[in-house]
């Protein structure tokens, strides 16, 4: 059993034990355990060259991609926490999570320019807003500048109760909040998961949540087992049918309606254009009530 505390050792222990095994997949960047450790390790030295450190809070205003991934791991390293943005909410809800969580960095696209200005006045410092592609209007700091960036040897021992990242709620009513979620509470909570579920390291994730709502659910149990884990920005079933066939994957995890819309899919897609789900062996659902018509049909298929 994978005994470590903290996220980041459970990267560094896939590293060193399965170097070569898939780790982050995704349309166009696959990563093996060992690549996505290296990766990490430069996206937390220009983190920390930035002055980012322990106890920080970053914003994440970004789309689903695997830089998400890199940028909550790399975070997770230095024992800095992550805050996941919901980019669908009124500005003023989002200037609201920047406040009351003290965000004073963030990850975002350029896409995000117009939601990010109005923030600008709680980020005084450029340095501390991280494109994920090319510079931005607003700073000049962005991933593919990690390559030219020589590793940290030596990052912080990250104690396991530290918090890791916030994970807004606002259940069905009130302003969201930040639910302070700690190394050992992600940890724990991947054990029993695949523990009292029988997930095994030769399964292949694939998460459908909305990168705002839970991003750990997309990565963490993965991480624990040292298995593959699939990412896409779609709620496209063709492109997910796609990813299933195409990665292998053996466990899903979404909201009932999306399981409705892949049910669609599979009875009118022509047989020439069907795609291979036979790897499919849980389908995990969340979120909503599950009747039992659509268990059934999900099982039949």
């Amino acid at each position: 059993m994978n005994s470590a505390k903290t996220l980041g050792d459970l990267l560094r222990n896939n590293a060193r034990d399965t170097p070569e095994k898939p780790a982050l997949l995704s349309g166009d960047k696959c990563f093996t355990w060992s690549e996505l450790d290296r990766v990490v390790d430069q996206w937390a030295t220009l983190l920390a060259n930035n002055g980012v450190g322990l106890g920080d809070v970053v914003g994440g205003l970004i789309t689903k991609r695997p830089e998400v991934v890199v940028g909550f791991l790399a975070l997770a390293r230095l024992g800095a926490v992550y805050a996941p943005i919901n980019f669908k909410l009124h500005p003023d809800h989002i200037r609201n999570q920047f406040e009351t969580g003290n965000i004073k960095a963030v990850f975002t696209e350029s896409q995000f320019d117009g939601l990010l200005k109005g923030v600008l006045p709680m980020l005084p410092d450029p340095n501390r807003i991280f494109y994920l592609v090319g510079a931005g209007k607003y700073g000049a700091i962005h991933a593919g500048i990690t390559a030219e960036v020589e590793s940290i040897l030596a990052f912080p021992d990250v104690d396991p109760d530290l918090p890791c990242y916030y994970n807004y709620t606002s259940g069905t009513t009130g302003t969201p909040k930040g639910a302070v979620t700690t190394h050992r509470n992600l940890v724990a909570n991947a054990m029993a998961t695949t523990q009292s579920m029988g997930a095994r390291d030769d399964d292949v994730f694939l998460g459908m949540f909305s990168v705002f709502a839970h991003p750990h659910e997309l990565f963490h149990r993965s991480l624990f087992l040292g298995s593959p884990f699939v990412i896409l920005d779609t709620m496209s079933p063709r492109v997910v049918a796609a990813a299933v066939e195409r990665f292998g994957v053996r466990w899903m995890m979404a909201v009932p309606s999306f399981y409705e819309m892949m049910l669609d899919y599979v009875r009118t897609c022509p047989p020439s254009k069907a795609h291979d789900l036979s790897s499919l062996r849980v389908l995990e659902a969340g979120g909503a009530y599950v009747g039992d018509a659509l268990l059934e049909e999900m099982e039949a298929q």
